[in-house]
């Protein structure tokens, strides 16, 4: 089965391949360390049994298959019309992708709809928060780009106002300063670390020398360490590693900063990465002659899944995208009904499908990976089904 998708392309939850929003967080918190080629090494797996976990294969014979539409429970009534949102998104295509599903959500509810396109800076993104609030809409949607501490104001007269807050793309928790919940944030990411670590485990026999390049100046890829980490001790055999990288240089520096390391550390053979991250590793690698070092990327583009197919990369993990946009406005409309919003529906996992060799001929190289039937799942949801 092929992936269903309106043919947009973006990667706001995986530091799309623009890389804007890495870039944004690492100006607006001004906490760019001078990452090197540095970090803690993973002690000698060699001469440990090698074995996997069954629980690894499990999981990932579970990431090949088709995904599924969006479990929702349905609303005991409709949710109620005529409510303002107001978009806080941006100008870059990394904010298409979510508005996307945003638009025809807020429109099949009878919602108007104003979408806020601001300068991806510190100044415009207050003066955007500014402005939202002093709107007083019902529900603000917003990328969560900036530091809390930022914006800990605006989200505190928020709350004072009744606006309901919906966040994305970042570390904020539900309950934090108000925001009633963080679609394709936490939960999302760690699920997306822990797939890819355990698809190198897979792959390798349960030997693998794994290397996570990620950037500790954002938050949110803390998280993708940690769980990487996690996952990665659960294979006696193995052994992890990660090299602390920025963003920002997604395609120019960090390429020649994987070769750099792997030449100090030849017993690496699997790379992990998300989004931007990956951007010329695969052909860097080659260059090398480093053929045995397996890539693998999370919140996987069409370009990623290209480079599968050519043989460039051993596997990619595309994840939810436009059904963000729908699960957002979802959020927004089951507290405005009265309704509960369960964990998992304000801080979901959401899915994601992995590619390599074994399945890359199944997969759509022209649209961007989505679950099948978001809209039909919603509607049903609120009743207008």
């Amino acid at each position: 089965m092929r992936s269903r998708s309106n043919g947009i392309s973006g990667g706001l939850w995986g530091s799309g391949r623009a890389g804007v929003l890495a870039v944004a967080v690492c100006a607006m918190a001004s906490v760019l360390a001078a990452c090197g080629s540095g970090g803690a090494d993973g002690g000698d797996a060699d001469g440990v049994a090698a074995t996997v976990p069954a629980q690894v294969r499990t999981d990932v014979d579970a990431l090949r298959r088709d995904p599924v539409p969006i479990a929702l429970p349905k609303l005991e009534k409709s949710p109620p019309s005529g409510k303002s949102v107001i978009w806080l998104g941006c100008k870059y295509p990394e904010c298409a992708t979510v508005t996307s599903g945003i638009e025809p959500a807020a429109e099949a509810l009878g919602w108007k709809l104003t979408t806020l396109r601001p300068e991806v800076t510190p100044e415009a993104i207050l003066a955007a928060w500014t402005q939202a609030v002093a709107a007083k809409p019902d529900v603000i949607l917003a990328i969560d780009v900036l530091p809390i501490q930022a914006i800990a104001e605006q989200l505190d007269d928020a709350e004072k106002a009744g606006i309901r807050v919906i966040l994305t793309a970042g570390p904020t928790k539900p309950g934090e300063h108000g925001v009633d919940a963080s679609i394709g944030s936490v939960a999302f990411r760690k699920a997306n670390a822990t797939a890819m670590t355990e698809y190198a485990i897979a792959d390798s026999g349960g030997k693998a020398h794994i290397l996570l390049a990620f950037d500790p100046s954002i938050p949110l890829q803390l998280s993708v360490r940690d769980a990487a980490k996690e996952a990665a001790a659960t294979c006696p055999g193995c052994s992890f590693a990660e090299l602390e990288v920025q963003l920002a240089q997604a395609g120019k520096t960090i390429p020649g900063q994987v070769i750099s390391h792997i030449q100090r550390h030849p017993d690496v053979d699997y790379v992990i990465t998300t989004g931007s991250g990956a951007l010329g590793v695969a052909q860097a690698l080659k260059s090398a002659g480093l053929g045995k070092v397996h890539l693998v990327t999370s919140n996987a583009q069409l370009q990623d899944l290209a480079e599968v197919k050519k043989g460039l990369q051993a596997a990619a993990i595309p994840n939810e995208e436009i059904s963000v946009g729908w699960r957002m406005v979802d959020a927004a409309a089951r507290l405005l009904s009265g309704a509960e919003l369960p964990e998992d529906l304000a801080d979901p996992v959401g899915q994601r499908q992995l590619f390599d060799k074994a399945n890359i001929d199944e997969a759509d190289l022209e649209h961007a990976w989505d679950v099948p039937d978001s809209r039909t799942a919603f509607l049903t949801a609120w009743g207008l089904g």
